[in-house]
């Protein structure tokens, strides 16, 4: 999951990367979770009709109400979990370019390692 190498330096940084792609996973899926919401049902069955069996269509306007349904607790535990990994990448990078600009000495033993 995280490819660790050895290296702390290196294994943070693959760290700060980590959760700067699960925050950018969390903003697509919490935008797909905002335009499913805003969508019509009717309309959306209408034009689905036209190009897929009925009963998959069904299945289709079935699950979305329940995701409209539940959209008080999806959309303010996405933004939960933006925050967070938003917080602990920034925590983990602040970490890395202090010891980076200001203690050379401890990077430097880090990427001798």
């Amino acid at each position: 999951m995280f490819t660790v190498t050895g290296n702390d330096a290196l294994d943070l940084l693959y760290i700060i990367q980590y959760f700067q792609k699960i925050e950018i996973y969390l903003i697509i899926l919490l935008s797909y979770n905002l335009f499913l919401i805003s969508i019509n049902e009717s309309k959306l069955e209408n034009i689905l009709l036209k190009i897929f069996p009925t009963k998959l269509v069904k299945l289709y306007v079935k699950s979305l109400l329940i995701l409209k349904r539940s959209r008080y607790i999806i959309i303010p535990c996405f933004l939960i979990l933006i925050i967070i990994a938003n917080i602990y990448s920034y925590y983990y990078l602040d970490f890395f370019i202090n010891n980076l600009v200001y203690k050379e000495k401890i990077i430097e033993v880090y990427f001798k390692k």
